[in-house]
């Protein structure tokens, strides 16, 4: 079942929480408030919040094209970063269960041998009795 994402209306939830405890909102801080989220998601929806209040982040006198081709590369990277790690995060997952399903397997399998081995045990034990029944009806025979 897909979980619900991240909205605009969580993000700035968050952020005014944030503003209101003193600190400046930032995509890592809103994302620690809310507990989950990616920075991608967060990051336009935190731009969104910052313009419909008025806010405007500080660029240092840098021209405007920079400032948004650093923005676009910032985001293609952190999309690319996600996807990465939603694939690694897939990779671990089937491999954890394919090991998880080899443990089992071996698991039953040790349980299968030690149950043949207290098999073979007791038959060892039996025979062993059964042998000494017969040594001692030899040496009954051979004294008679």
């Amino acid at each position: 079942m897909a979980r619900a994402g991240v909205t605009f209306h969580d993000v700035a939830k968050a952020a005014e929480a944030i503003k209101t405890q003193g600190q400046e909102p930032t995509v890592d801080r809103v994302r620690e408030h809310m507990g989950t989220g990616s920075k991608s998601t967060i990051a336009p929806l935190l731009k969104r919040w910052r313009s419909d209040n008025g806010e405007v982040a500080d660029i240092g006198g840098l021209p405007n094209d920079l400032v948004e081709v650093v923005k676009s590369l910032h985001e293609r990277v952190q999309q690319m970063a996600d996807h990465r790690i939603e694939e690694t995060r897939q990779e671990f997952e089937a491999s954890n269960k394919e090991l998880r399903k080899e443990l089992a397997d071996s698991k039953n399998t040790i349980a299968q041998l030690t149950a043949r081995q207290q098999d073979l045990e007791s038959q060892i034990e039996r025979q062993n009795k059964e042998k000494s029944a017969l040594d001692k009806s030899l040496e009954d025979v051979r004294i008679s």
